[in-house]
């Protein structure tokens, strides 16, 4: 085309702009992209807060873990107390030979 019939800038632009299947067509990629990244960021946001009360949820759950073996420990060591005193108090009576029959 010789450029004295070279369409302007100006009049592409507004072909673009009059015309509703090309307006779409130009922006909805960007819309799209838009709506791809907002959903991208929210739920980012809400994997690390998740991530945050399932941490802070491990570490309550690993203190009760850890009292509680305490306390099973100091239980076991109590009951084997209470057995070791038990021996002590029922000594076995002394064992004497029973009377041989011929």
């Amino acid at each position: 085309m010789p450029p004295d019939t070279q369409v302007t800038y100006w009049t592409l632009f507004q072909s673009i702009l009059s015309d509703p299947v090309m307006l779409v067509a130009l922006f909805l990629p960007f819309v799209i992209l838009a709506v791809v990244l907002y959903f991208r960021l929210r739920l980012t946001r809400r994997l690390t807060a998740m991530s945050a009360r399932n941490a802070k949820a491990l570490d309550e759950n690993s203190a009760r873990w850890e009292e509680a073996a305490a306390r099973t420990e100091k239980m076991i060591a109590l009951l084997t107390e209470i057995r070791d005193h038990t021996a002590k108090l029922a000594a076995p009576a002394p064992v004497t030979e029973a009377p041989k029959s011929e």
